[in-house]
């Protein structure tokens, strides 16, 4: 997988941006991703996969894990830009929702850790993209 960072060459009148160039999946700026007001969401569907008697499909009172099935959003932008409501970017500097989904397992460690490994499907007009694997570490619950 081929993977660097250009400059787009513009007018003098216009500021240069950054572009990540990925050959499975195109480009996009990446200041499509920074700005001073942020919109996110995030719906998830939890299952107890193990933990006690009355919650968990596998019994246990010390590992507990849950399933989770989720769908994420967000956009960016700042006062010089707007948001876009629809499905690809015309321009690198149009500001359009990310959207990805993906499954996750959730294991809490004794109460003082939760791990979280997690597979997200990005999103990219009307289709999915390459697929990502990913691991969380916070704080117990």
């Amino acid at each position: 997988m081929a993977q660097c960072i250009k400059i787009l060459n513009k007018p003098d009148n216009q500021p240069q941006t950054a572009q990540y160039s990925n050959q499975e999946t195109g480009e996009f700026s990446i200041n499509q991703i920074f700005g001073s007001r942020i919109l996110v969401g995030n719906l998830e569907w939890r299952v107890p996969l193990s933990g006690p008697e009355r919650l968990g499909l596998i019994i246990s009172n010390i590992f507990l894990t849950e399933l989770s099935l989720f769908g994420d959003a967000g956009v960016a932008w700042n006062s010089s830009s707007q948001p876009v409501w629809k499905q690809e970017a015309a321009s690198p500097d149009e500001r359009v929702p990310f959207l990805s989904t993906g499954l996750s397992l959730r294991v809490n460690l004794l109460g003082a850790m939760i791990i979280e490994a997690y597979y997200a499907l990005p999103w990219r007009g009307d289709r999915f993209e390459k697929g990502a694997f990913g691991l969380n570490f916070a704080p117990g619950w």
